[in-house]
């Protein structure tokens, strides 16, 4: 019971993307079309995973036994690089998945902040691996449903007429705050 509530609060909660303002980019100009959304949304979800179990295991084994946390930055980011590359490789071998994603896809997936933070957020909650993990795939179900709502209203946003001061990133910006109060009322 105690991990379903961890899953649920990072997912809903404290959303990533809306309470911790962690992937506003990607959110607001990498979300077009559903369909694209759910495919990037999901290759962040992965790497997201994996790093956040993966960056857990460096700072609990290597950086604090070697009380060098201060490098907790540069070993994280570097961990998001190799495991990025790595699904990047797996997934190039899949056909008609990220061909439609421009050459400077996963230069972009490894810059997402959201990938980053949850990492650090994990390490400063002071949690057990489990938990770690159990936070990690919150962070990405979370991260994975905003990116499909994001794109969804944007789709519906292209058929409306809007007034010209409100169209793109006013309109976007607006839609974000509100779906942020949305996902704050869980509490």
């Amino acid at each position: 019971m105690k991990y379903l509530i961890l899953l649920l609060s990072s997912a809903f909660i404290n959303n990533v993307v809306l309470t911790q303002l962690l992937g506003i980019a990607p959110m607001m100009t990498g979300t077009r079309k559903v369909d694209s959304a759910l495919k990037l949304s999901l290759v962040v979800a992965i790497v997201l995973i994996l790093s956040t179990i993966t960056n857990y295991l460096i700072e609990e084994y290597i950086l604090y036994p070697f009380q060098i946390q201060y490098l907790q930055i540069l070993f994280f980011v570097l961990i998001v690089l190799i495991i990025g590359h790595l699904v990047q490789i797996v997934l190039i071998k899949i056909p008609g998945l990220i061909e439609q994603f421009e050459e400077n896809f996963f230069v972009l997936l490894v810059s997402n902040s959201t990938i980053l933070g949850t990492s650090l957020i994990v390490i400063k909650k002071h949690v057990n691996f489990l938990e770690s993990a159990v936070i990690g795939l919150g962070s990405a179900l979370g991260y994975v449903l905003i990116m499909i709502i994001f794109a969804a209203i944007q789709e519906q946003l292209r058929l409306e007429p809007l007034p010209k001061n409100m169209q793109g990133y006013p309109i976007l910006l607006i839609i974000a705050g509100i779906l942020a109060m949305a996902f704050i009322g869980f509490k």
